[in-house]
């Protein structure tokens, strides 16, 4: 009976294990969004494309005010020098990265900031050619340009998510210390994880909800959530996943 026990007790610790494991892999991979063209190019918070916005500009301004100089298709041309837009803007926690997407796919990204907020009217304003900073201003819906909002939420989401990491990287090495004192550490380190992932999503999840505005109108402007928003809502269930199993193992530790 006691063998049988101590089973359970291992597989209780196993799961918390490959839970926190699984949210700090995740966790990390939110980190390394957008970091470069190459790993991560995938992966962003959120991403703004403009690819209608010169049809859509030169239905009301008429074709002869808006030239293919709108969009700067160079490969390594500077980005934030009003050298042109690009197709699409993808944002992760450290920087953002932006493509060209006909009639090739490459990309230029910015530098790597610590706890950079996102404003993407000051990403996208850097951009625009001189000539185009009007009319281009006049298609940037208020929503879009609230980058006191946009970029407080987003800074203080930031934070939430460095320190989850943080967090779970220490629940993992406790959760191999068997002791009833690191069982309880673990948990209560998993359980701040989680409260914090889940903050940071929520607040990601209202900043894009705030800014897809823009899609409901005519502006060639398109806001959509990336795939690491999705990644912080999945590190979240784990990370709340694996509380369970340490509580347990903090209770019944003697047992096995």
């Amino acid at each position: 009976m006691r063998e049988r026990v101590r089973v359970r007790g291992t597989h209780c610790l196993a799961i918390g294990a490959f839970c926190s494991i699984l949210s700090l892999i995740l966790q990390i991979a939110i980190h390394v969004s957008q970091a470069s063209t190459g790993a991560g190019r995938d992966l962003a918070m959120v991403k703004v494309n403009l690819q209608a916005l010169g049809p859509d500009m030169r239905a009301v301004f008429g074709n002869s005010s808006i030239h293919d100089d709108l969009y700067n298709t160079t490969e390594h041309a500077p980005l934030g020098q009003s050298l042109g837009l690009r197709h699409e803007y993808r944002w992760g926690l450290y920087g953002y990265c932006a493509y060209i997407l006909e009639p090739s796919t490459y990309g230029q990204c910015s530098n790597v900031t610590f706890a950079s907020g996102w404003t993407p009217f000051e990403t996208i304003r850097g951009d625009i050619p001189p000539n185009y900073f009007v009319q281009v201003n006049e298609f940037i819906i208020k929503p879009l340009r609230d980058s006191p909002y946009l970029g407080t939420l987003s800074h203080v989401a930031f934070y939430l998510i460095f320190m989850a990491t943080l967090a779970t990287i220490l629940v993992i090495p406790l959760g191999l210390i068997r002791t009833t004192l690191t069982f309880l550490c673990a948990a209560i380190l998993s359980c701040a994880s989680a409260v914090a992932l889940l903050i940071a999503s929520s607040m990601w999840t209202s900043i894009v909800s705030h800014v897809q505005a823009t899609n409901k109108t005519r502006t060639g402007i398109y806001v959509d959530s990336g795939h690491s928003l999705y990644l912080t809502w999945a590190a979240f269930a784990f990370s709340l996943a694996s509380v369970l199993p340490y509580v347990i193992s903090s209770r019944t530790f003697r047992r096995f």
